[in-house]
């Protein structure tokens, strides 16, 4: 499993950073490959390789972040731009009693860590929004992240080190944590590698 973070120069509007987005994951996907390869959509409109389908992926943005997953089983991943909200009432509708009662001990730091965990999830299963996202806890109840179903494992990303106020999970069926993150950058309109962090660091606190 190989993770990458795209650092846009600041935050793009929609055509301009699907273009950005595409066009660098489909970069990484050709190294990945060394070949050429062709997108398909599944049934829930979830972006898959028809040809390489062994290889599977997937991809985040907010802000002025893009994350992209590659791992040969599924994955799922998400990244969030920590604004202020209204915690308690988002709360009270997306998350299980579980993971309520844990948020509100410190809504600021432990709402977006629930939340990247609870969309890597839906992301990684291939189903999106169609399940209901609190009929389900990602945390036990002292709030360590355990997989709702099935053996997923869970790898948070704090990204103060990259970039400030930003939080990203990943949703993965291997217990381990990534080979690498590579952090890619735009400069006139090229892509270039400007860090790559091996595993023995620790990815929780980039």
């Amino acid at each position: 499993m190989d993770i990458a973070i795209l650092l846009l120069p600041e935050e793009q509007k929609r055509p301009h950073l699907s273009h950005y987005a595409r066009n660098w994951a489909e970069m990484l996907l050709k190294a990945k490959t060394q070949e050429n390869v062709v997108w398909a959509v599944d049934t829930y409109g979830k972006p898959f390789l028809a040809s390489h389908p062994h290889i599977h992926f997937n991809l985040a943005h907010s802000g002025r972040i893009v994350l992209f997953g590659i791992a040969e089983e599924d994955i799922g991943v998400d990244v969030e731009f920590c604004r202020p909200r209204e915690y308690s009432a988002l709360a009270k509708r997306y998350f299980h009693p579980i993971e309520q009662a844990w948020a509100s001990i410190n809504w600021a730091e432990r709402f977006y860590e629930i939340w990247t965990a609870k969309e890597s999830y839906l992301k990684a299963i291939g189903i999106g929004i169609r399940k209901k996202l609190s009929s389900f806890s990602v945390i036990d109840e002292n709030g360590k992240l355990l997989s709702p179903e099935g053996s997923w494992y869970f790898f948070p990303l704090e990204m103060g080190r990259i970039v400030p106020s930003y939080k990203g999970c990943v949703c993965t069926l291997r217990p381990e944590q990534p080979s690498s993150i590579q952090i890619w950058e735009i400069k006139e309109n090229h892509f270039f590698l400007s860090q790559k962090i091996d595993k023995t660091e620790d990815f929780s606190v980039l």
